[in-house]
């Protein structure tokens, strides 16, 4: 599509349509005119995106087009704006992904009927779609949407990124496969070192009393010959570095993690991601995600997690259920449970849209994150 130097949107919730175009350097304009309803203006979204687009050097202006749901206000203040830009018709394109049906609907009617370009934006595809003289052609969007972007469109702002240690990443893979190759031995064990990683933090102590049974000690036999346990006996558990007491309290699922999506990375090419994301939202309240990537310009939030999910199911299922809300129909969430989870934990995950993957099913991760985001599904290997 060409250039042109002004965008018309109609603003929504779904702000992506919007946001997309305006972001590829090859169709970026240098103003865009926020058309919103009064829905929209007391919610603040518009001057929200005003913010948004300043950080990119693009001028925001907003127009009022009144309840949303009047035709003929609608067709009366979208008369205002295409009269208004009349002159310069051939410098402007007007989105139509955004706003109600009718808003859309009464907006092509004005300005398509005074030669204005129209188009639309399809993230999903990638691509925008123009509309003129009653053709449509298509046009694949260059620059890919990231993390920090996509958060902060949406009213987020990104607080931090932890750097991975390459070592415990390395360790995690061993690890975790020596795990779930015999779960029966060890899965039962991990919450209670867990729960002793957490106490040594919370002294600032890299020793923790323990109480270590016979059935538990093959675990932290585990933990201590890939590296992470300097020394424990029946009363007593030692981590080699604060990293690696991190590591033990239930940070190697993570670190397994980011390097599944690494490994899926250099196959299908995510747009981005990341693990231990902290975000702050325009209230002020902060929330942490285990991992955040961005695939055909969806957010996939995942928490991993080591700890039994009934013990605190409720919470985590519904902070996943309110995250998940906050993009709508671009947001997906996935819980990654090593412990699994109980009947009404499924039903109530599945209810929800969260996308379970649970146990020994860990030991296929990538195929089953592929499965999830629709990418080619890979046969599972013993190397990575």
């Amino acid at each position: 599509m060409s250039k042109f130097k002004t965008h018309v949107v109609i603003l929504s919730d779904q702000v992506l349509p919007n946001v997309l175009p305006v972001l590829d350097y090859t169709t970026a304009p240098e103003l865009v005119i926020i058309c919103e309803n009064d829905a929209m203006h007391n919610r603040g979204l518009g001057t929200r995106m005003i913010r948004f687009l300043e950080t990119k050097n693009i001028r925001g202006e907003l127009f009022r087009v009144g309840g949303g749901s009047d035709f003929k206000e609608l067709q009366k203040r979208f008369q205002e704006l295409a009269t208004r830009l009349g002159s310069r018709a051939a410098e402007v394109a007007v989105n139509l992904s955004g706003g109600n049906k009718l808003m859309s609907c009464v907006a092509q009617n004005v300005f398509a009927g005074k030669r204005f370009t129209c188009f639309y934006g399809l993230p999903a595809q990638g691509e925008l779609v123009e509309l003129s003289g009653g053709l449509a052609q298509f046009h694949q969007l260059r620059d890919k949407l990231k993390l920090t972007d996509f958060f902060k469109v949406h009213g987020y702002t990104v607080l931090a990124k932890r750097e991975k240690n390459l070592k415990l990443i390395s360790g995690s893979h061993a690890l975790c496969r020596d795990i779930l190759a015999d779960f029966s031995k060890y899965g039962r064990h991990i919450a209670y070192l867990n729960r002793l990683a957490a106490g040594a933090e919370n002294h600032f102590s890299l020793k923790a009393k323990a109480n270590i049974t016979p059935d538990e000690a093959p675990l932290f036999e585990l933990f201590a010959r890939h590296g992470f346990i300097s020394k424990f006996d029946d009363g007593m558990v030692e981590f080699v570095s604060d990293e690696d007491r991190g590591f033990c309290k239930g940070g190697w699922l993570e670190d397994y993690l980011h390097q599944t999506l690494k490994s899926i990375h250099k196959e299908v090419v995510l747009q981005d991601f990341a693990t231990s994301v902290e975000i702050e939202g325009e209230s002020g309240r902060r929330s942490e995600l285990d991992a955040a990537f961005l695939f055909k310009n969806k957010l996939y939030i995942v928490e991993a997690n080591t700890s039994p999910v009934h013990d605190r199911g409720a919470s985590l299922l519904h902070r996943l259920d309110t995250l998940k809300d906050f993009a709508g129909t671009y947001t997906f969430s996935i819980l990654i449970a090593l412990r699994g989870a109980q009947n009404f934990d499924r039903r109530r995950a599945q209810d929800q849209g969260v996308h379970l993957i649970q146990s020994t099913e860990i030991n296929d991760l990538e195929s089953r994150i592929r499965a999830v985001i629709g990418a080619p599904v890979q046969k599972p290997t013993d190397s990575r």
